[in-house]
């Protein structure tokens, strides 16, 4: 396969009522691999992994959340690193994409109500993921835990801010993550976006992660939060997922933001001129047919109705790659009217 789709959900204490929920989101998305957190019970895991016809991998935690991977395929290995310096664990699974091995580990770390909190144990799994010895691995789970530099928003009734949530907070988890090299998958791709996972019926915290190593980041094509009304009535946090791409090898569109690559397809659109050659070809054979006839009146026509259209095919097209290279706000504040309108003036 040459794309990979990468889910990871908090589904809240196993599921149990909200088992069909769960299923059905799951299904509507059609990922390759899902690490479920909070996974309480083995019965809900095997009951979902049935009903999805996937493969489950579960690992028992130091606590009653349980991580589970599903996959589509069966992993080469498993392992589950259940060490006491993590408050649940850190499960680990092998597949194998495009002939080469690629670790995915699904993790859930501390919470307010462990002693193990996030900070010290990302040291803990920093150093599980550095024996591996596979350059290309994922890092996906509930971090408990903000970016540095992500913002927070306005809590529910009842909910106070408290950890990194509080202002002026370290944030040493995800920064430690970041040092080490992995990329933020969704930050990377949407800079400006909050990205909220945690409360689904509000949100307001991005608690939710998928980190990706040094080696994958470049194969990393889209990252989003599922925000829907199924996926807020089956858990209190809401899914991210990735895909990963063994197509993509454009670097400069790989590392750049989901705005700026598509102002650069635009760009490149308009440099390529492949929206005037069908509009060249027909006038071209109209002026080629004239010639023939021996018709200088309607020959001259041509060539003016070929020169006319190619003009205005171009300033329409540059118009739009300059609508989508400048943000909206500038383009409704300029005191100019556009080149377009001018040329449809003229007219």
């Amino acid at each position: 396969m040459t794309s990979l789709k990468l889910m990871s959900w908090n589904i809240q204490e196993g599921g149990d009522a909200r088992l069909d929920a769960i299923a059905a989101l799951i299904g509507a998305q059609k990922p390759d691999c899902v690490a479920l957190l909070e996974v309480d019970r083995l019965g809900n895991a095997e009951a979902l992994a049935s009903e999805l016809r996937m493969a489950l991998t579960y690992g028992e935690a130091n606590c009653p959340s349980a991580v589970a991977w599903l996959t589509t395929q069966p992993p080469v290995k498993a392992e589950n690193h259940r060490l006491p310096q993590l408050a649940k664990t850190l499960l680990e699974i092998e597949l194998e994409w495009n002939g080469a091995p690629l670790r995915l580990f699904a993790t859930h770390l501390g919470s307010r109500w462990n002693i193990q909190q996030p900070a010290d144990e990302v040291v803990t799994i920093l150093q599980v993921l550095e024996r591996s010895g596979v350059d290309r691995h994922v890092l996906a789970g509930d971090m408990n835990a903000l970016r540095p530099g992500d913002p927070v928003g306005t809590p529910p009734a009842g909910e106070a801010r408290r950890g990194d949530a509080v202002d002026g907070a370290p944030r040493v988890a995800i920064r430690r993550m970041l040092e080490a090299g992995y990329v933020d998958c969704f930050r990377r791709l949407h800079p400006r976006r909050g990205g909220f996972t945690y409360l689904s019926q509000r949100p307001w915290l991005r608690l939710d992660y998928i980190f990706a190593s040094a080696g994958l980041a470049p194969y990393v094509d889209r990252c989003d939060v599922i925000d829907s009304r199924l996926a807020r009535r089956a858990s209190d946090h809401l899914p991210v997922w990735a895909e990963l791409s063994q197509t993509t090898t454009n670097s400069v569109a790989i590392g750049a933001p989901a705005i700026f690559r598509r102002r650069w397809r635009a760009i490149a659109q308009l440099w390529s001129y492949r929206s005037i050659s069908p509009f060249r070809r027909r006038f071209s054979a109209r002026l080629r047919n004239a010639t023939v006839s021996r018709r200088p009146d309607h020959s001259a026509s041509c060539r003016r109705m070929e020169s006319s259209t190619r003009t205005m095919r171009l300033a329409r097209t540059s118009f739009y790659a300059w609508r989508a290279i400048i943000p909206s706000t500038s383009l409704r504040s300029a005191a100019k009217p556009s080149p377009f309108r001018r040329l449809t003036r003229r007219r």
